[in-house]
């Protein structure tokens, strides 16, 4: 009996041996062989932070800056670090009372109390100046400057098109280029041409402590990168031909498009009515959006490009020059036109229209009759 049970301690022994041995050896992997544990552990030490490029400058035909970018800032906070010496002074500035101020804090404790979270977003550098006093002071208020567009020209809207933040859709489509506050081309020129405007991104690596504070650089800035500024872009459109262009279609609906016949160049590109395409920058970009979408004369229609027009008007115009060069009419020739050319049994018809049309009115109102007089 004995015997037996001494064999028993021995079983259970090796047993219970054995079962340390796999424990102390998966340990062993664990801490010593995986990359997995490393590699969290440097996702703990190591900070990343994407440095944003500047977008590229945009130029007319004859290299007039026509676009270009501006500074602005977002406010960010960190509220374990927050010590405000003036908390009027926030208010005022944010355009804000005591309880929206401390809703917007509560919601970035709530999100992370150690790390950066924005508080306000694109605050033009005009408006920027102001706080500035009062940063200095304070703590835990921290700025990121970031870019937005600049228009020299209050004109090319609808070919220009407009930037915004990314959607969930954009970051899905990008396989990892664009991070939640990135902007890209929503329209017009700066979405055809966005892989050449946007640039390339810098990555900045800082080193962290337990509770997500700075305490230096990643060797010495090592495997730190330069943002790269993105490309320039030089359009065949004239800058001074848009401005008069839109200048003559002012309370007027439809558009004009101007082509260099030698070599199909796009001179000027015009959609009436327009806008002023800052209306569809900095922090009011939301607001001033649904204001355009929602107004009847339609401004953020692309006439040139999806509006119909008569096909064959175009050559009323060459037909009119050349009566006029050949001395056959003049400009105040008149034509009456009862639903098509009489002469020839009403055929080509016509649409209704006052009459009779001098040249001007027929180009007006396209009259088929008095074309083909």
């Amino acid at each position: 009996m004995n015997e037996q049970l001494k064999d028993r301690r021995w079983i259970v022994a090796i047993a219970i041996g054995a079962l340390a041995l796999v424990f102390v050896v998966r340990l062993f992997y664990l801490q010593v062989l995986s990359p997995d544990y490393a590699a969290s552990a440097d996702r703990n030490v190591i900070k990343r932070e994407v440095i944003a490029p500047t977008r590229g400058v945009v130029y007319d035909r004859h290299g007039k800056i026509f676009v270009t970018v501006a500074p602005v800032y977002d406010l960010k906070v960190v509220p374990n670090e927050l010590k405000l010496t003036d908390t009027s002074a926030l208010e005022r500035f944010l355009g804000v009372d005591r309880p929206e101020l401390r809703k917007r804090l509560a919601a970035a404790r709530k999100y992370n109390a150690n790390k950066p979270t924005v508080l306000e977003r694109q605050i033009s550098a005009e408006a920027f100046a102001g706080l500035q006093e009062h940063l200095w002071s304070s703590k835990g208020l921290y700025a990121e400057v970031r870019n937005k567009r600049d228009y020299l020209y209050p004109i090319g809207a609808n070919f220009m098109g407009y930037i915004s933040e990314v959607n969930k859709r954009d970051i899905e489509r990008s396989k990892g280029y664009y991070d939640q506050g990135d902007v890209i081309g929503t329209s017009g020129l700066e979405r055809q041409y966005e892989q050449l405007l946007r640039g390339q991104k810098g990555v900045k690596l800082t080193l962290v402590d337990v509770l997500g504070r700075e305490v230096g650089s990643f060797s010495n800035g090592a495997f730190d990168t330069t943002a790269q500024k993105g490309a320039d872009v030089r359009l065949t459109i004239d800058a001074d031909l848009q401005q008069l262009a839109e200048a003559l279609m002012v309370n007027k609906i439809g558009s004009i498009v101007a082509i260099e016949p030698s070599s199909g160049d796009i001179l000027a590109f015009v959609s009436a009515p327009t806008y002023d395409p800052s209306r569809l920058t900095g922090q009011a970009t939301s607001t001033n959006w649904k204001q355009l979408n929602a107004d009847s004369l339609l401004p953020l229609f692309n006439r040139p490009l999806m509006a119909m027009y008569p096909p064959g008007s175009i050559f009323k115009i060459l037909n009119g020059i050349t009566a006029l060069s050949a001395g056959t009419i003049s400009e105040h020739t008149l034509y009456g036109c009862a639903g098509g050319f009489g002469r020839n049994g009403g055929r080509p018809k016509c649409h209704a229209h006052p009459s009779p049309l001098n040249l001007e009115g027929a180009i007006q109102h396209s009259c088929n009759a008095y074309f083909a007089a």
